[in-house]
């Protein structure tokens, strides 16, 4: 896009043709750009008897909030940069906004037509400025987690909202039962984010309880704090007879008592009990009541046993059963089961005690397409036999189960697609033969099965369609010749080889086919030969966007050279790179969607090296990390990149307060990471309150920061969210409550 406007305003844009636009008649991508060049202010003049040009401002809305949803955020943000009509068409299409700084008043005027307000990343959101929200009168959804400040006195300017559907007060911890009663009013509310909220009781929750009658959707209790909720809130909320949906995720107060007053939620379809630990069967007699659930949770709900399979076998809509870590299921009463019609998914991950006879009862469930066994440590090739008629299966986990030694009953699972065999390292080479017949396979995780060898990976060639491959720490696949089978796997997308460490690099060539390559690792390939010769074998692989070398100790910049001409890329993980110093750069240069590259602990990238890195003007995350060398006149090299979001600096000494103020010519900039750059003071971080985007910064053990430093820096930076000052030894116990203050949030620093 072209920035041609003089004075805030567009030249005056002639063209012709009627506005009247479908965007249904092309692909997205398409469409955007169509609408973008019929409205161009830089288009040429229309022919003469002919319509005058279309403004961007008499667009349709609901076209314009096509468009917009068909954007990446950082190409709105651009769009709202190139003159006044594009910046209030565009605005006038944003439905949806997460800000990190909160000026209410402000974003009602810019964007008129917000529908969905997230301000769970702004720095602090006080009660105050929550009376602006008035502003907002088509506001239908509001996410306030983790806003710590937030009290009563801010919901009640949210009862004020007639069409509010959709709340978010997770972790609200100053949120009590008086804000809950202000709640009640809105009548339009029907999905509840109340888990965190420790300050709230019974009485609260009977004041939504009685007037919130279409209410749907309600989360309680909470996983990373105290829980509040007990038997009494549950009877509390025993009125909201439309509930759908009920997480009480974390209620450890919640007993068999408790779940009784559930019994008049007929329509309830979705209820989760995870972590609530005082449950037990007698509490799961509620369920012969709740005849429409569909999805139930009893996640680490460790008192039930094998009973629970009589509670849940009349349960006739059930399509989903959580039993992840209740350890005392062993499936002895699974053919209770057998009138589960419509179940398809079945998690049974860290049931221990199940072995081969628990999984007969598999048998009859024939609707099931998911089962989870991972770590259900127990379980042999014998017990597997139960799964052998399932002909609707389609996602087997048995991660961990390190007792299977054959796979002959997963053979006739003829609409198997996806298959974790993780850490499974009793299977060996001849193990691996029945999977030859799972023509619909398309992700197979043999990681951690340390007995295969390249032999074993022979009976893969005849799965075509497969498109993901992990063999991570598969230590017996070493020699060159054994990566050869996976050469006919012309479909794999996506092919994990980290820790497989070869004899010689030069194996790895045998990917050259893989034409349809998209994610490559070859992390932790250490000390192994030729490497550079097997990269300049795949510049072939043009459509790579991701590519690990993570610890590869012998690439060399020629080797890295030779990844330039992945002009696909868009991911490049170099830590631990030690030989490169950054001079194959020079060859990047048709990277164009290249977004982030690591180079932590390549300790001989030079600022030379970093110079070429310049020229990747698409980057958006870059990590420098302990690359020792470097000095501030990388920092100056690297100030072309625009669109930069995250720079990692940790542990590079040689840095100076210079190097900051080269970071403040970074526009984009909001993740700055400086630990343990010694010699950085107060001056460089004066420099960097120029940087209005910043969000996240580490500070910790620059120890010559003082009081003044750091106090301006964080009343000047208003999107500032966090900020670590650990081993800045030189700042007061004064000046730390200050920048907690604020912050809004001790935590956050």
């Amino acid at each position: 896009m072209r920035r041609g406007c003089r004075g805030g305003r567009c030249k005056e844009n002639r063209m012709s043709g009627a506005m009247r636009l479908s965007l249904s008649q092309q692909p997205p991508q398409a469409n955007v750009k169509h609408l973008i060049r019929q409205f161009d202010p830089h288009c040429a003049s229309h022919p003469p008897g002919q319509l005058p040009p279309a403004k961007w401002m008499d667009v349709p809305f609901d076209i314009m909030r096509e468009v917009v949803q068909r954007l990446a955020v950082h190409d709105v943000q651009t769009t709202l940069l190139v003159c006044r009509e594009w910046h209030d068409g565009f605005s006038n299409g944003v439905v949806s906004l997460k800000p990190r700084l909160l000026k209410l008043e402000e974003l009602a005027y810019r964007f008129p037509a917000l529908q969905q307000l997230d301000m769970s990343a702004c720095r602090r959101v006080s009660n105050h400025e929550l009376a602006n929200l008035h502003h907002l009168p088509n506001i239908t959804s509001i996410v306030l987690s983790g806003c710590e400040d937030v009290s009563d006195e801010g919901l009640l300017h949210l009862s004020h909202l007639s069409r509010l559907a959709s709340l978010n007060l997770s972790n609200c911890c100053k949120v009590t039962d008086g804000g809950l009663s202000a709640l009640a009013t809105l009548s339009a509310l029907a999905t509840l984010d109340l888990s965190g909220c420790v300050s709230i009781t019974e009485r609260g929750l009977a004041a939504l309880s009685a007037r919130l009658h279409g209410l749907h959707t309600l989360k309680l209790g909470g996983t990373s704090r105290v829980a509040t909720i007990s038997d009494a809130s549950v009877a509390a909320i025993s009125g909201l007879v439309s509930l759908t949906h009920l997480d009480l995720s974390g209620s450890h107060d919640i007993t068999d008592a408790g779940l009784v007053h559930l019994a008049g939620l007929k329509r309830l379809r979705t209820l989760v009990l995870w972590n609530c630990m005082r449950v037990t069967v007698d509490g799961l007699g509620v369920l012969s009541s709740l005849m429409a659930i569909a999805d139930l949770s009893l996640r680490g709900c460790a008192q039930l046993s094998d009973a629970l399979c009589s509670s849940v076998a009349h349960l006739s809509a059930l399509t989903r059963l959580d039993l992840r870590a209740c350890e005392r299921f062993t499936g002895a009463d699974v053919r209770e089961w057998r009138r589960l019609s419509r179940l398809q998914e079945l998690n049974l991950k860290g049931c221990y005690k199940i072995e081969d006879a628990g999984l007969a009862g598999l048998s009859l469930l024939t609707s099931l397409t998911s089962i989870n066994m991972q770590e259900c440590w127990q379980i042999t090739a014998q017990g597997l036999a139960a799964l052998s008629g399932l002909s609707q299966m389609v996602d087997v986990n048995l991660q961990g189960c390190r007792k299977i030694t054959s796979l002959e009953a997963l053979s006739s699972l003829s609409r198997l697609a996806s298959l974790n065999l993780r850490n499974c390292d009793g299977l060996g080479d001849s193990a691996l033969g029945p999977l030859s017949r799972l023509v619909s396979l398309r992700s197979l995780d043999l990681s951690g099965c340390t007995h295969l060898t390249g032999r074993g990976l022979l009976p893969l060639a005849s799965l075509t369609g497969l498109t993901a491959l992990k063999l991570q720490h598969c230590a017996g696949i070493r020699r060159s010749a054994d990566l050869a089978p996976l050469s006919l796997l012309t479909a794999l997308s996506t092919l994990n080889l980290s820790g497989c460490s070869q004899e010689e690099g030069a194996g790895i060539s045998s990917l050259a086919t893989l034409t349809c390559l998209r994610a490559l690792s070859l992390d932790g390939w250490r000390h192994v030969t030729f490497i550079d010769d097997g990269l300049m074998a795949l510049t072939s692989l043009r459509g790579v966007a991701s590519l690990n070398l993570q610890g590869c100790t012998s690439l060399t910049d020629v080797g890295l050279a030779a990844i330039g001409h992945m002009t696909s890329l868009t991911n490049v993980n170099l830590q631990d790179c030690r030989q490169i110093t950054g001079e194959g750069f020079a060859g990047w240069t048709g990277m164009a969607h290249l977004t982030s590259l690591s180079l932590q602990n390549a300790s001989m990238v030079s600022d030379t090296g970093c110079c070429a890195i310049a020229r990747i003007t698409s980057l958006r995350t870059l990590n420098l990390k302990n690359c020792p060398s470097l000095t501030d006149e990388c920092l100056a090299a690297l100030t072309p990149l625009e669109r930069l979001c995250h720079l990692r600096l940790q542990g590079n000494q040689q840095l100076s307060d210079a190097a900051l103020q080269h970071c403040a010519r970074m526009p984009a900039l909001q993740h700055l990471e400086t630990s343990n750059c010694w010699h950085l003071t107060d001056a460089g971080l004066t420099a960097l309150t120029a940087l209005t985007t910043l969000a996240h910064l580490d500070l910790s053990y620059c120890w010559q920061v003082t009081d003044r430093g750091v106090e301006h820096l964080v009343k000047s930076l208003t999107t500032l969210v966090t900020l670590n000052i650990i081993g800045c030894h030189r700042l007061t116990p004064r000046a730390k409550c200050q920048v907690a203050r604020l912050l809004g949030n001790p935590a956050n620093i």
